[in-house]
């Protein structure tokens, strides 16, 4: 070959070989769910100044040019709900994903109970053999504990089946299984968890650095990492922030679901102050998603020993759940599962996950979808009269029951604080269900608490519909100091 053409063939590989083809981010795959009836931002990289168009077969096009990083980013008008149809990159080179289903996605994250699969929960076997989804898809975001904001995840998108469905959460699954059925609408379930992780580490750390309580989590762990000579581990503030939630934004989502706190209930000191941590945490991401998402979360469960006292001041799990219920009523669109029934004593775990995703689909339903599907009956207002409290609650659908005889686990004091068992009775009081409490112990009453320890295992108060009640105080004293 002549030495001009050599030059000339070589010139070419090389400027193929340093052009960067047009690669989507990672959430674009096959087998995707991309949110309906909206401007769906779509993204990923290029060379710098290229021009990228990707187009939607339902008839949606949008065009943009990689800055000077080499990312780009359109706006693409999604359809209602569908599919499959395919969704293309074009650039110097051209992709194209296959069988995209047009639907509503959620965020679904947190810790073990998030994490946890179908086939660690009751009866998957069964489960699995009946999950012929093909509009149900799972996404699972690879573990990722980042010093820096990452640019992209791992992960890949899977159609529901009896083949697959063992390896979704079974949280998210079985509240987006409740979902489909209802809605009848694609599902997207976006999968972000690790086990034994705080919600520091899923905040942003620029929106928390200032507070007392997280500098001193992190001084601790750079001592200890200092120490120890190895690298801050996955629960340093803002770790799984930056590595399993940053490459989602701004993925349009029809909102989020969060399954943790067993890593923040240790001490009361924690468990109290979450509250301001799950708060910051949902500011945090509405304003990364700059929308007002709609943002759930499951309440923890019973578990360890037994309840014992009408009211155990030193168990910890209750403060927390009382964080979620300040925030569920502080925190506008909001929502929450009670599962203060079906928690297990010896297992952090529980197996039980169906009705956990049945209460937060119906939950969802109620709340975002405007159906009237019930959810659990949530403590309102306390009224003193006489040497009894009455109690009136939201959200009582058909109205209150008693599971299995007497209500258990009432507690009643008066100012010197000291609870006492109650009795509890439901009455009816202006056509609606009021629970009457009241004790001969205690002449004028003050506060009320119910289902208040890690384990109350004899709590009975449900709306008829079968929703458990939540565990609730009237009070306002210090929980820190008990």
């Amino acid at each position: 070959m002549h030495i001009k053409s050599l030059i000339a063939t070589a010139a070419v590989a090389l400027t193929t070989a340093v052009r960067a083809d047009v690669k989507p981010a990672q959430l674009f795959t096959d087998n995707m769910v991309i949110q309906r009836e909206t401007e769906a931002p779509v993204w990923g990289w290029a060379d710098a100044g290229e021009q990228v168009t990707v187009s939607g077969s339902w008839g949606a096009k949008a065009s943009s040019t990689a800055d000077a990083n080499g990312k780009w980013m359109v706006k693409l008008q999604t359809p209602e709900a569908g599919g499959p149809y395919d969704l293309t990159f074009k650039g110097n080179n051209t992709v194209v994903r296959k069988d995209v289903l047009s639907g509503d996605v959620w965020l679904c994250a947190g810790q073990s109970n998030m994490q946890l699969t179908v086939s660690k929960a009751n009866n998957s076997n069964e489960e699995a053999a009946k999950a012929t989804f093909p509009n149900i898809r799972h996404f699972r975001v690879g573990k990722n504990a980042s010093v820096k904001p990452a640019k992209d995840s791992k992960g890949s998108w899977s159609v529901c089946s009896p083949n697959t469905v063992k390896r979704f959460s079974a949280t998210a699954y079985f509240t987006g299984r409740g979902l489909h059925k209802e809605l009848n609408v694609p599902i997207g379930l976006i999968n972000s968890s690790w086990g034994a992780t705080s919600i520091e580490a899923w905040t942003a750390l620029e929106v928390q650095k200032d507070d007392p309580a997280v500098q001193n989590i992190m001084s601790e762990m750079d001592k200890n990492a200092a120490q120890k000579k190895k690298i801050k581990k996955k629960n340093y503030p803002g770790k799984l922030f930056n590595g399993m939630v940053h490459p989602l934004i701004p993925f349009a989502i029809k909102g989020a679901i969060w399954y943790q706190g067993e890593a923040n209930s240790h001490e009361h000191i924690r468990a109290e102050h979450y509250r301001i941590q799950l708060d910051r945490l949902i500011s945090n991401w509405r304003n990364a998603w700059e929308q007002d998402i709609p943002f759930y979360f499951v309440q923890l469960p019973n578990f360890k020993a037994a309840q014992k006292n009408p009211v155990e001041t030193q168990n910890v799990w209750p403060v927390t759940r009382d964080s979620f219920i300040y925030v569920l009523k502080n925190t506008t669109d909001t929502g929450m599962a009670v599962t203060i029934d079906i928690g297990l004593s010896k297992n952090i775990h529980p197996k039980n996950k169906q009705d956990v995703g049945a209460r937060m689909a119906s939950t969802i339903l109620n709340k975002t979808y405007g159906k009237s599907t019930p959810t659990s009956p949530i403590f309102k207002s306390c009224n003193i009269i006489g040497n009894k409290a009455v109690i009136a609650f939201d959200y009582t659908g058909a109205g209150l029951s008693s599971k299995g005889g007497e209500l258990k686990t009432f507690a009643i004091a008066g100012a010197d604080k000291q609870f006492v068992w109650a009795d509890a009775k439901i009455e009816k009081k202006d056509g609606i269900n009021v629970v009457v409490v009241s004790s001969n112990k205690v002449k004028t009453p003050v506060a009320v608490r119910y289902a208040w320890a890690d384990n109350p295992d004899q709590c009975n108060l449900y709306s008829k519909e079968g929703f458990p009640t939540s565990p609730f105080r009237t009070d306002d004293w210090s929980l820190a100091g008990e």
